[in-house]
C-alpha cells in the first residue's frame, strides 16, 4: 500500500506541473495570439484607409467632394463598430487610428457644406439682381414707349412718377406677401415715397391746367389792321396729362 501511496502522489504531482505548464503555455499562447492579431488589425486598419483614399478620389470624379467624404464617412463608421464588434478596444491605436481618419472627413464635410450654402447664397444674390435690372429695363422701356404719345414735359414727367409707384406697390406687396407686417418701419417708409410721388403727380396735373388757363386768356395778336379777337383753344379731344396712367 506504501508503493501505491507513493505512485498515486508522484502522479498527483506530476499532474499539477503539466496542468501549470499548460496553463502557463496557454497565457503565452494567448498572448501571441493577441500580438498576432493586433498586428493583422494594423495591417487591416492601414490597408483599409489606403483603400478609402482611393474609392474617394474616384468618387469624387463622379459625386463631386461632397459626395465622396460623405461616402468615406459611413464607411469609416462601419469599420469601426466592425472591428470593436471582433474584440477590439474602442481605445485601441487600430481604432483611435480610424477615429481620427473619421473626425478629419466631418470636418471637411462641414467645410464643403458652408462653401456649397456660401454658393447658392451668392447664385441666389445673382439671379436676383439679374431679375432686378431685368424688371428695371422693362419699365424703363415702357416709359419710353408711353412718352411718344406724351404732349408736355410734365405729361412725360407724370408717366415715369407713375411708373415709380408701380414699382412701390410692387415692392410692398412682396413685403406683405413675405410676413412682413403692413405697419412695419419698412412698409411705411414705402408707402411714403408712394405718397410722396402722388402729390407730385397731383401738382403736375394742377400745373397743366393752369398753363392751359393761362393760355386760354392770352389774346390773339392784330396783324395787318385786323381785329384783336382772344386766343380760343379747345380742350375737346386734348390728351389729359395723366392719360394712361394708373395710380
Amino acid at each position: 500500500m506504501a508503493g501505491l501511496n507513493i505512485k498515486i502522489t508522484a502522479d498527483t504531482a506530476g499532474a499539477a506541473a503539466a496542468l501549470r505548464n499548460l496553463a502557463d503555455g496557454s497565457e503565452e499562447m494567448a498572448e501571441k495570439i493577441q500580438k498576432a492579431n493586433g498586428k493583422l488589425a494594423s495591417l487591416n486598419v492601414q490597408g483599409f484607409v489606403e483603400r478609402q483614399s482611393l474609392t474617394a478620389a474616384a468618387l469624387t470624379a463622379t459625386r463631386g467632394e461632397l459626395g465622396a467624404v460623405e461616402t468615406s464617412i459611413t464607411a469609416y463608421q462601419r469599420k469601426i463598430e466592425s472591428l470593436i464588434k471582433t474584440s477590439l478596444a474602442p481605445e485601441s491605436e487600430q481604432v483611435k487610428t480610424l477615429q481620427f481618419e473619421l473626425e478629419t472627413l466631418k470636418e471637411r464635410r462641414c467645410q464643403l457644406e458652408a462653401q456649397a450654402a456660401s454658393a447658392a447664397e451668392a447664385e441666389r444674390r445673382l439671379a436676383e439682381a439679374w431679375k432686378e435690372a431685368s424688371e428695371a429695363a422693362a419699365r424703363e422701356a415702357d416709359i419710353v414707349i408711353k412718352s411718344l404719345d406724351a404732349k408736355t414735359g410734365l405729361e412725360k414727367a407724370n408717366i415715369r412718377l407713375a411708373s415709380g409707384q408701380d414699382e412701390l406697390k410692387n415692392k410692398i406687396r412682396e413685403l406683405v406677401e413675405s410676413g412682413v407686417k403692413p405697419e412695419s418701419a419698412e412698409v411705411q417708409k414705402l408707402q411714403g415715397e408712394y405718397k410722396k410721388l402722388s402729390a407730385e403727380i397731383e401738382a403736375n396735373v394742377k400745373a397743366e391746367e393752369l398753363r392751359h388757363i393761362n393760355r386760354r386768356a392770352i389774346p390773339s395778336s392784330s396783324c395787318a389792321g385786323h381785329s384783336v379777337f382772344p386766343l380760343k383753344h379747345s380742350m375737346t379731344g386734348k390728351r389729359s396729362l395723366t392719360a394712361g396712367i394708373s395710380i
